[in-house]
């Protein structure tokens, strides 16, 4: 259920005031991982630039799984935030199944731009 209300409020994040961007960013500490994952996905590609959701996008960058972290160092490259890079390395190696996928090219196109200036 928590996971389904933190991916539906993230849906509409772009738009929120301060009460649903909190009630956001309390999610990604959720103690169960569907949670953290839904609203990781949910939000990574959204506009809001709420210091709040980039906090709470950087508190996922220890998820065991690799789509949390995959989401939460996509959502930092979205909001070209300084801690992009951390997220890069903290992210790890891209399992199979992964190389076709979105945000693994925005992370690799990157990392390519920033050894060719």
């Amino acid at each position: 259920m928590r996971a389904r209300a933190g991916a539906a409020l993230g849906a509409v994040l772009d738009d929120a005031g301060p009460g649903r961007t909190d009630a956001v960013v309390v999610l990604p500490g959720d103690p169960v991982p569907a949670p953290r994952a839904a609203v990781a996905e949910a939000v990574a590609g959204r506009a809001v630039r709420a210091p709040a959701v980039a906090d709470a996008l950087d508190a996922l960058l220890d998820a065991e799984d690799f789509a949390t972290r995959l989401d939460a160092t996509y959502g930092l490259l979205r909001r070209q935030d300084p801690r992009t890079e951390e997220a890069v390395t903290r992210l790890g190696t891209v399992p199979p199944g992964y190389e076709d996928d979105h945000r693994v090219r925005a992370v690799w196109r990157r990392e390519w731009e920033r050894e060719r200036p």
